[in-house]
């Protein structure tokens, strides 16, 4: 007689895990990057049961779960699963299309599928906050989930820094960086602007002469900007990209302060500012 498949939540302590891992039959490949997006999620408290769990055949080996188990035995912590038991040992389980960043991110909520200017400049914006926090490795391997987390802790900066583009023909995620560097750091929204419009108008003159001498700051920094992107047509180096978020603050710093300037030094001139 067929055993009636069914399910509850359990928790599922560092011991019980490693009964599960040594039930296994065939055991596939574990992927760091999964790996380590559970062990992150455990850690930080986050992970919580859903629907895709652990699962159990008949014969009470485990053929789905390999990764969260082992999540739980290398943190050490305990945390609440669902169990299916007497499940069919099918070929398809966890077979389904891959959904892409954007579909994800869409449904965590992080942008707003009919925005498609918003998703360009935020995600790019959130992205380079992720790369100046966290390494290139742990942001590739980040699930939409913790990219959400992240996202809402920085969602008022972010968006304030974007209110503050006059429009997005000069404009890449180094640049937009800087700004909101600038912007919590202390620098007002209404200089930003300034600074930001001068940019991509190249219309300096105002009837503040001071105002009008520091504009020949960003003149210059214009200048950098654009040797850069034709030097690198396809995207930035990491040399180029902290080079341009350098000389961004630079530029950004002599104008709030109405210096006019003949040379932007690379020089993170906010030290203790990293959004």
């Amino acid at each position: 007689m067929e055993k009636q498949m069914f399910g509850r939540v359990e928790l599922i302590t560092p011991e019980r895990a490693k009964e599960l891992i040594n039930s296994v039959v065939v055991n596939r490949s574990l992927k760091p990057g999964n790996l380590g997006k559970i062990k992150r999620a455990i850690i930080s408290g986050d992970f919580i049961p859903t629907h895709q769990g652990i699962a159990i055949d008949e014969d009470g080996h485990m053929f789905d779960g390999s990764h969260r188990c082992t999540a739980v035995v290398e943190t050490g912590i305990a945390v609440q699963m669902f169990v299916v038991y007497n499940a069919p040992n099918v070929s398809s389980i966890d077979a389904g299309a891959g959904r892409s960043e954007r579909d994800q991110l869409y449904m965590a909520g992080l942008i707003d599928k009919n925005s498609t200017m918003y998703k360009h400049l935020g995600m790019a914006l959130l992205n380079t906050i992720l790369r100046r926090n966290f390494s290139n490795s742990d942001v590739s391997t980040m699930s939409s989930f913790e990219k959400l987390k992240f996202y809402q802790d920085k969602k008022e900066l972010i968006e304030k820094t974007i209110s503050c583009l006059y429009s997005h023909l000069f404009c890449n995620s180094c640049i937009t960086y800087a700004m909101a560097c600038a912007l919590q750091s202390g620098v007002s929204e209404e200089t930003i602007k300034e600074w930001h419009k001068i940019l991509v108008t190249g219309d300096f003159y105002n009837t503040d002469k001071s105002t009008m001498l520091a504009g020949r700051s960003i003149i210059r920094f214009r200048d950098v900007a654009e040797q850069l992107k034709r030097a690198n047509l396809n995207s930035y180096s990491f040399e180029d990209a902290i080079t341009l978020i350098k000389k961004t603050m630079t530029s950004i710093y002599y104008f709030d302060k109405k210096i006019s300037v003949t040379k932007l030094y690379g020089s993170f001139v906010y030290p203790d500012i990293k959004v």
